[in-house]
């Protein structure tokens, strides 16, 4: 049997960059790249960085008999932390708002 590829994934973080780290992950998993390749490093920077660490989280489940496959954590978690409802819409646009207003200093923090 051939050796495996040795391979290792970083996976950037901010808002888009998340969400395409999330499916390029997920689409790896579920064409089972984990099997054909030995994944030797799972890493990445903000929301890429809980996409990695869920995955190998999800890695090390599966090598101990968790039959769970490895992209539904992901699926799961990014669905869960998504906002479910108009209320929950309008606090995070409300949220993000005010963010940007003491960002250009419209609002000052003391």
């Amino acid at each position: 049997m051939p050796e495996k590829k040795k391979v290792a994934i970083a996976c950037q973080g901010g808002g888009s960059q998340t969400a395409f780290s999330a499916g390029v992950l997920k689409s790896l998993f579920k064409n089972e790249a984990h099997k054909k390749n030995e994944i030797v490093a799972l890493s990445g920077t903000s929301g890429g960085g809980i996409c990695a660490a869920l995955a190998w989280f999800s890695m090390l489940k599966a090598a101990r008999g968790d039959t769970a496959p490895i992209e539904q954590r992901l699926t799961d978690f990014w669905r869960a932390t998504s906002t479910q409802n108009v209320m929950e819409e309008l606090l995070n646009d409300s949220l993000v708002g005010f963010v940007q207003l003491v960002d250009s200093g419209m609002i000052h923090m003391s």
